[in-house]
């Protein structure tokens, strides 16, 4: 069987293994197209592929010049990405090679939180109050023009994870939160009003154009000031109604930026049933969302979304268990979450790896080693994770919080490190 080519843009490592093996599954050459230090670092995963083609970067002005110069390029047939840090560049590959996937201006809009909350608003969704600023006198202005007592949000206009994001309760906390900004972001954020509520996302797959969902995730943080994501869990433990009520909020959203291929991933919040959309990525969730999602419905999304692309999807989204919101199973992930400091102690990492509900347990700490002060989800990337699984979310929740107390990771204050 021969399907054609895809083209994978930008292709993280952790799931680069399972979308290559998905595509071969259904009769694709894969041509893996990625920046020469990440094809050197993910070489064991990547020679899979068919063919790997080196790009210079994935800014799209260097993606443009480099596509000028490209004598000639692979015969191509479909086009994907999960990467976030190439969807711009992969609507542009697919415009200058006349492949079906979202346009530049889509993902223009997506990209840019400005921009998508004002799209939003203007379509009638529910949206914080919003101002883009360069300096931090327009910041003070937004503020003090609100008429609302906060507490408020600083973040980067462009970005993803919580990096350069601070919570302001009052003006005098707007000087740390612009200091909290990379120089860069400096000159282009936003100040908005704080969202209340549960944080979740929304999984799912662009079908001939209509979105169908895999399911929700709960998200889980370390508190409610720094917003970094220690962990999710799918399904999220919530009602059918309420299922229902987001799929139509979502599919609406989906609509009003104009997404029309590939697999998205939707943030939100919910309080007191009232769903406010934050961002929308035209790629999976991260943090392992995505192999999260196959754990819990046995579908291969990858899959799904190259089936959409060849016109043979199975099994049909009316046949996924989150039309109904009934699943028979449920994954979950939680970084490790020791104290600052020098470890003195671990647990026996290696039992709860043979627990048959643990997933993988990935930790490459020793006695000795020093833990970080977590600052963003990438130092908890460097400490280790657990994915576990399980029949029900609250069964994956309680094995979770097992798990982390197993792990048992004790240290001592390090005296060098900054207060």
């Amino acid at each position: 069987m021969n399907s054609g080519t895809v083209l994978l843009v930008g292709c993280p490592i952790n799931q680069a293994s399972r979308c290559i093996s998905q595509a071969k599954a259904r009769g694709l050459q894969v041509v893996v197209l990625e920046t020469a230090e990440l094809i050197e670092k993910g070489q064991a995963v990547l020679s899979a592929a068919d063919q790997i083609v080196t790009m210079p970067s994935k800014a799209v002005f260097h993606v443009k010049k480099w596509l000028e110069g490209q004598p000639e390029f692979p015969k191509i047939d479909h086009i994907l990405t999960f990467s976030e840090y190439a969807v711009e560049a992969t609507a542009l590959i697919a415009q200058y090679l006349n492949l079906p996937w979202n346009t530049p201006d889509s993902i223009r809009v997506i990209k840019d939180k400005f921009l998508l909350r004002n799209r939003l608003k203007e379509k009638g969704f529910n949206q914080p109050d919003i101002a883009a600023c360069s300096t931090i006198q327009e910041a003070i202005r937004f503020l003090e023009q609100s008429g609302r007592r906060g507490p408020w949000i600083v973040k980067p206009r462009i970005g993803l994870g919580s990096e350069g994001v601070s919570i302001v309760r009052q003006k005098s906390d707007l000087q740390a939160a612009f200091d909290n900004l990379s120089q860069e972001d400096r000159q282009a954020f936003l100040i908005e009003e704080y969202v209340f509520g549960q944080e979740y996302s929304v999984e799912g797959v662009l079908i001939s154009g209509e979105a169908q969902f895999f399911g929700i995730t709960k998200k889980l943080l370390i508190d409610n000031d720094t917003f970094i994501e220690c962990g999710h869990i799918i399904p999220a433990p919530i009602s059918k109604n309420l299922a229902q009520k987001i799929y139509a909020e979502v599919r609406n959203a989906i609509d009003a930026v104009e997404l029309r291929y590939g697999l998205f991933h939707v943030e939100f919040w919910v309080n007191e049933d009232v769903i406010t959309l934050g961002e929308i990525h035209a790629r999976p969730g991260g943090e392992f969302i995505n192999w999260l999602t196959e754990l819990a419905t046995d579908i291969e999304t990858y899959g799904i979304a190259l089936d959409d692309l060849l016109g043979r999807v199975v099994p049909p989204p009316v046949a996924w268990p989150s039309n109904d919101y009934v699943f028979s199973k449920s994954a979950g992930i939680n970084y490790l979450q020791p104290a600052p400091g020098i470890i003195e102690q671990m647990g026996d990492l290696e039992s709860i790896r043979q627990h048959p509900n643990c997933v993988r347990l990935h930790c490459t700490l020793r006695t000795g080693d020093t833990v970080p002060e977590v600052t963003s989800w990438k130092d908890l990337e460097s400490i280790g994770y657990l994915i576990v699984s399980g029949e029900t979310s609250e069964q994956v929740e309680q094995y979770l919080r097992h798990f982390q107390q197993e792990a048992a990771i004790i240290t001592r204050p390090n005296t060098q490190m900054k207060s």
